[in-house]
């Protein structure tokens, strides 16, 4: 049996279309390195209320950016219905607050929450115990407390080691956080052995578990805040969960604006930090529920030469 065999111009068309048909047409479908898929959309009519971004290209590459005014956005996954963005890590001075209060996200940015499954507080330093609390109108509940020490006889455990209490420590996060207070409680910088190197003060962050557990990443991060109190120069992910609405799959259904427009999906009542639904393709196909025909079969492989097709019939 012969092979199909595909001319290289026809395979550059398809792969043409099928990275177009994760925006509307007419729309922008790709910001810099980073795919921008429907219901994200970079102009009006491109993207569905709180799904705009914005891409900047003063940068080079450009780069793609939650609303106007929010954090970078490293990567969009319509399956996982997750945004990965550029974390910020917070210092703090030694001795200069008891009460300090962190927002990770713009008030009015919507309908992003920080994904409890995906993501660890983490406190960089020494010299200090603290407590991180969620906001006084959801209770006040600690969710995360530690005193991190830097024993000047211990360098090879706070340069390479994980994020356990020497130098670092972490905790989970509750789902929903959007801010959160943290109280210290400072030690006098005699108090505590302490390498010269070492910058007095802490350091606060949420960053992807995940990528948190690569210890070369524990290290570059460590030995930063560490050493300068500063990682502006370091690419720190964290993962923020969405949904299109605030609706359960039976309430959307009904609507005119129903997100799951492509055959082949299907709605699903979130399970992840963030309240509402999502679409997904049905098991089988790939692609982007949220667009006409963005549900695609699997692709066909004809003879060995093993070059794609296009979708299954």
């Amino acid at each position: 049996m012969r092979s199909l065999v595909v001319p290289p111009p026809l395979l550059v068309q398809l792969a043409m279309a099928a990275a177009a048909n994760i925006a509307l047409a007419g729309c922008e479908s790709k910001c810099g390195d980073v795919d921008v898929p429907y219901p994200f959309g970079t102009r009006y009519g491109c993207h569905r209320t709180g799904f705009k971004v914005t891409c900047d290209r003063a940068y080079q590459p450009p780069r793609l950016f939650l609303q106007s005014d929010g954090p970078e956005v490293l990567a969009i996954s319509v399956r996982n219905s997750t945004v990965r963005i550029r974390a910020t890590a917070w210092s703090v001075a030694a001795g200069n607050a008891r009460d300090v209060r962190v927002r990770i996200l713009p008030a009015k940015l919507r309908p992003y929450v920080l994904s409890a499954a995906r993501n660890s507080f983490v406190l960089v330093g020494c010299g200090f115990q603290a407590a991180a609390q969620t906001p006084s109108r959801q209770g006040a509940a600690t969710f995360g407390s530690c005193a991190p020490s830097c024993p000047a006889d211990e360098q090879l455990k706070l340069r390479r080691g994980a994020c356990h209490g020497v130098g670092c420590c972490e905790s989970p996060i509750p789902t929903g956080l959007k801010s959160f207070r943290i109280r210290f409680s400072w030690q006098e910088q005699n108090a505590t052995a302490r390498p010269p190197w070492v910058t007095p003060g802490a350091s606060v962050l949420t960053v992807e578990q995940e990528w948190w557990r690569d210890r070369d990443n524990v290290f570059a991060v460590k030995m930063s805040l560490l050493s300068s109190g500063n990682a502006a120069g370091l690419v720190i992910p964290a993962v923020l969960d969405w949904t299109l609405n605030k609706s359960s799959c039976a309430a959307a259904a009904k609507r005119s604006d129903f997100g799951c427009v492509s055959k082949n999906s299907e709605c699903l009542n979130s399970t992840s930090s963030a309240y509402g639904y999502v679409c997904r393709c049905n098991d089988g196909y790939d692609g982007n529920p949220y667009v006409s025909d963005g549900c695609q079969g699997p692709q066909r492989h004809v003879g060995s030469d093993s070059r794609f097709v296009g979708p299954g019939k």
